[in-house]
């Protein structure tokens, strides 16, 4: 088995899960959002559970040469330069995430739907060619 297929499959499925309710119900994925990154501790532990995933993903990027590896490689690499900010400085991420955020979560929020296709469809994309590298 490969391991870049292994971690194309989940980080595609995870992307997926976390992105799909955002297409659905934009204005209660952001709620969860917004209720997540509310204190340091619950911004901390989300930053620390996503450089994990970073840590899995250039690991598993430096195992093979193909086009899906360097993609994960470069996504880890670039999560382990911007997590640790996260983990170190939790309110000035709030404080980014938060300008992004909308005010009122009122009407369809067609631009927030939009960003949740793209990234459905990217992990629909993940689990492909992490299928095609099993």
């Amino acid at each position: 088995m490969s391991s870049v297929g292994i971690v194309g499959i989940g980080v595609g499925l995870l992307l997926v899960c976390m992105r799909g309710p955002l297409v659905v119900a934009p204005a209660a994925w952001l709620r969860w959002f917004r209720w997540q990154i509310e204190t340091t501790r619950r911004t901390r532990i989300f930053g620390g559970s996503v450089l994990i995933l970073a840590a899995g993903m250039v690991w598993a990027g430096t195992t093979e040469d193909s086009l899906l590896a360097v993609v994960l490689r470069l996504w880890g690499l670039l999560g382990f330069v911007i997590l640790p900010l996260l983990l170190l400085f939790p309110s000035g991420f709030r404080t980014f995430a938060s300008a992004f955020l909308p005010a009122a979560e009122e009407g369809s929020l067609p631009g927030w739907r939009l960003v949740g296709i793209l990234n459905v469809v990217v992990g629909f994309l993940l689990i492909y060619f992490g299928g095609v590298a099993l």
